[in-house]
């Protein structure tokens, strides 16, 4: 998993990746993309620090807790606070949109996810069990 903010290569890098059979979780520009859509609607951002700063709002404003990306409680508290279920959905429409428009790059899916395929797998796996 990876996000894009500055990595250059970032679509040769996923493209390499699953010609080689690997699974690749990506967010464009950020990580916090997929955290907003815990929350709701995915937020445009033009940046990594917009998006962050996005996301920092609307965790206070959900939670009422200070974002830090450290915080051990973290995903505890975005189970608590927000919706994982809409938050897989909000990010399998984001990225059909983007598709159903003719954009297939990831750079150029932004704001945009694949982490919800990750998390929607590890789901998967639990209830098998």
């Amino acid at each position: 998993i990876f996000d894009r903010d500055e990595v250059k290569d970032f679509d040769k890098i996923i493209d390499d990746a699953e010609r080689n059979g690997i699974n690749v979780g990506w967010s464009n520009p950020c990580f916090e993309v997929w955290l907003s859509a815990y929350f709701g609607n995915i937020p445009y951002t033009d940046t990594s620090v917009k998006c962050c700063n996005e996301f920092s709002n609307i965790y206070k404003k959900n939670a009422n807790i200070d974002y830090k990306k450290s915080n051990e409680n973290l995903y505890k508290n975005l189970i608590k606070f927000g919706d994982e279920h809409k938050a897989i959905e909000r990010s399998k429409n984001k990225r059909k949109n983007f598709e159903r428009d003719g954009i297939k790059k990831p750079s150029d899916m932004f704001p945009c996810t694949t982490v919800d395929v990750l998390i929607e797998e590890i789901r998967n796996k639990i209830e098998e069990k």
